[in-house]
């Protein structure tokens, strides 16, 4: 009878939608920022959400599916950001903000980021959640690359591939930007120039030529809720 209770309930994608589950979800948060994914156990989990073991498992199948419901929390965060239109209509300023806000959205999960990355190396069904996240921004770019295209900017080049490319660039650079920046220090002393030099690569890469060489980045940056990792 305890082993049927305390079966895994929640393994058909459903979310639920309860206080003790957003418990649950709020203190699995603050343990993987403490201790980290790989250090952090059930236990401290449930512990820090002042449940039973029982409850953990009423809600959650592991530990892997708590990572799966934080990283669908982040997911919708950066829907907002590839969804987002900007006021400023030069090709340059739009790209220097979608770099801040990528940056900004990964630094306040920036370890639940890594986790992801990391646990969706080596499982599949994980890695396809990671795609979802991937997926939109990947779509946008396609759809702006084929605009270049169609009005002449740009020569004519294989859409899809050159949309992995950029997208890879930016995540790569960013989770390695994160791995050395590790406090708010460091990433207030250093995101300016990591700005900088993705955004001028960006614009090489895309329109084959040469970005503005005076840019405001520390203003764009000081107009974009920005906040490191805890």
């Amino acid at each position: 009878m305890t082993d049927s209770f305390i079966a895994p309930r929640r393994d058909n994608g459903s979310t639920p939608d309860s206080d003790t589950y957003r418990t649950l979800l709020r203190a699995a948060r603050e343990v993987i920022r403490e201790r980290g994914y790989n250090r952090a156990t059930v236990e401290d989990i449930r512990r820090a959400a002042g449940v039973s073991r029982a409850t953990f498992y009423f809600y959650f199948q592991d530990k892997r599916q708590v990572l799966v419901r934080l990283l669908s929390e982040t997911t919708q965060q950066y829907i907002v950001l590839y969804k987002k239109r900007y006021s400023y209509t030069d090709d340059y300023s739009r790209i220097v903000l979608t770099h801040i806000e990528y940056f900004a959205h990964f630094a306040r999960d920036s370890d639940i980021m890594i986790a992801a990355g990391s646990v969706a190396s080596h499982d599949p069904a994980f890695r396809e959640k990671v795609e979802e996240v991937r997926r939109g921004f990947r779509q946008r770019v396609e759809r702006r690359i084929a605009r270049l295209i169609a009005n002449g900017t740009i020569p004519a080049t294989n859409i899809e591939m050159l949309a992995l490319i950029l997208i890879g660039m930016v995540e790569h650079f960013t989770d390695e930007f994160f791995r050395r920046n590790t406090t708010d220090e460091l990433v207030r002393a250093n995101i300016a120039e990591a700005i900088r030099v993705l955004s001028e690569t960006w614009y090489r890469a895309l329109f084959v030529q040469e970005p503005p060489k005076a840019f405001p980045y520390e203003d764009f940056l000081r107009e974009v809720d920005f906040h490191g990792p805890a």
